[in-house]
């Protein structure tokens, strides 16, 4: 029998003949183990190309705050935007996703930003850490920096290169 596979899935497949072949040629059929690995690799592979990434924005600076939320989610990303981290603690744990980058502004103070860090280390380590101040360029020590400066408009595309450099670490 010839045909096109308009539908393939781990269930089965769902293909578009010329011939009528009767139900019970078609049907009762198990899908072979290697065959359904296959498969779930494929959409697993599928969906992460598409996934939107998640955020966690903690800043105590509310303009900052909304134009950060505003620029990530215009690089394509779901944004839970907070002001405290007790917020982003409450927030985590009422979330059914794991985030993929926590963004912390240096709004608040250093202690309690370092303490939020590690909360996020111990209880979150598949997301990515990155600070987010208002200078132009990174302080020293930090790893992964994101300036919330945007004189020149781009802060969006600038988002979008830290997430993109995430995404191949």
């Amino acid at each position: 029998m010839r045909g096109r596979i308009v539908n393939l899935s781990r269930g089965g497949v769902a293909a578009i003949t010329t011939s009528a072949a009767p139900e019970r040629l078609l049907g009762g059929y198990a899908v072979p183990a290697g065959f359904a690995h296959a498969i779930d690799e494929i959409v697993t592979a599928s969906h992460c190309h598409r996934r939107v990434l998640s955020i966690v924005l903690v800043d105590a600076t509310s303009a900052r705050r909304d134009d950060m939320a505003e620029a990530f989610r215009a690089a394509g990303c779901a944004v839970i935007a907070v002001s405290t981290p007790l917020e982003a603690i409450v927030r985590l744990g009422e979330s059914h996703f794991e985030p993929d980058l926590i963004a912390i502004a240096d709004s608040l103070p250093a202690t309690i930003s370092e303490e939020l860090r590690r909360f996020v280390d111990a209880e979150h380590p598949r997301a990515k850490l990155v600070t987010i101040g208002d200078g132009a360029s990174a302080p020293l020590g930090l790893a992964h920096w994101l300036s919330a400066a945007n004189p020149a408009g781009d802060l969006a595309t600038r988002i979008r290169t830290v997430l993109t450099t995430f995404a191949r670490n």
